[in-house]
């Protein structure tokens, strides 16, 4: 049952036919699809350059803020000063800074 096929009756007609702005509705979508795409990575280039410079932040911040780890009872040492001086020089100095002009 096979059936002889002449292409020579079709001639330069195509049996197909396209719906009318077929071509221009699929240049928008694929050009809509484009700008969908490039601002996807936008935003995800966006958020990893976030992330990496908060890291760097942290890791900067561990490593160049200073910690005070040792846990002392010690007073300061510009408190002990004061407790060792008389009672006569405590004086003085309270005198002294009546007239100091860095104090008020």
């Amino acid at each position: 049952m096979t059936k002889h096929f002449e292409f020579d009756e079709i001639g330069k007609k195509t049996p197909y036919r396209i719906p009318d702005g077929f071509f221009d509705e699929m240049q928008q979508q694929v050009l809509q699809q484009a700008a969908e795409e490039s601002r996807r990575k936008n935003i995800l280039l966006r958020r990893i350059s976030y992330a990496i410079i908060g890291m760097a932040a942290a890791v900067s911040a561990f490593i160049f803020i200073p910690r005070n780890t040792a846990k002392t009872e010690q007073q300061p040492a510009s408190i002990s000063w004061v407790e060792q001086m008389s009672d006569e020089d405590l004086k003085a100095m309270d005198d002294m800074s009546e007239y100091d002009i860095f104090m008020y």
